[in-house]
């Protein structure tokens, strides 16, 4: 199943020092998604939609319990992946920050696992 994404730049009604986009992914994945696979890569940009090459990428309070976590692949870009095997249904948000000199994204995971394995 793919992801969907909702992209939105902040205008006036965005705090000073707040990102300067915020990006909200629904992710639906099926029961069993086996331990240290990859289920979504993220990848910061730029206001004017050019990759963002010095930007560093990390999970806002991160969960221990969480089955997902975040894996930089170089700077700009991250892989979310499992921890441990999709044995139980849920909802589960990651939060991830991208932060480059003078450019700050939010990325808002909504992950949902099927009670399914399909």
């Amino acid at each position: 199943m793919a992801a969907k994404t909702c992209f939105r730049r902040c205008s006036l009604d965005c705090r000073a020092g707040g990102p300067s986009t915020l990006q909200y992914k629904l992710l639906p994945l099926p029961l069993g998604v086996r331990a240290h696979h990859v289920v979504a890569r993220l990848a910061a940009f730029s206001e004017a939609g050019v990759p963002a090459n010095r930007t560093e990428l990390s999970v806002l309070e991160p969960d221990p319990l969480s089955p997902f976590a975040l894996r930089p692949l170089h700077t700009g870009l991250g892989a979310v992946y499992t921890r441990r095997a999709l044995t139980r249904a849920g909802l589960y948000r990651l939060t991830v920050r991208a932060v480059a000199p003078r450019h700050q994204s939010l990325f808002v995971l909504l992950i949902a696992v099927s009670p399914y394995p399909y």
